[in-house]
């Protein structure tokens, strides 16, 4: 379970770097686009290349959201596993003394009744 939710944030923290990877390739081709004011034809491929960078930006914001969401969830489920992990560590401990109540008791009883 803990290897699943480790993969998990791993997607996350790789989805988080491609994300600002993009960012970072947002700001570069609109000063890129602004230097080439001059020259129709580069700023047209540029503007071209920061569409599908803004489009691949949007779904990697959607994936990393994705990714946020599942990693709660697992941590969720892994905190319910282990909430009922240890009810029944505690409902087992709770059976075996009482059981070795019972075994003594008859014993403690009848050495009171001697005395």
């Amino acid at each position: 379970m803990d290897a699943k939710i480790a993969e998990i944030r791993s997607n996350d923290a790789q989805l988080a770097g491609l994300n600002e990877r993009y960012r970072g390739e947002i700001a570069d081709l609109k000063a890129k686009i602004s230097a080439a004011a001059n020259q129709p034809e580069i700023a047209r491929i540029r503007a071209d290349q920061l569409k599908v960078t803004e489009d691949a930006f949007a779904r990697s914001q959607q994936y990393e959201a994705r990714a946020a969401k599942a990693l709660e969830r697992a941590v969720e489920v892994r905190n319910a596993f282990l909430r009922d992990k240890q009810r029944q560590v505690t409902a087992a401990k709770d059976e075996l003394g009482g059981a070795r109540r019972k075994e003594w008791e008859p014993r403690v009883a009848q050495i009171l009744a001697r005395r």
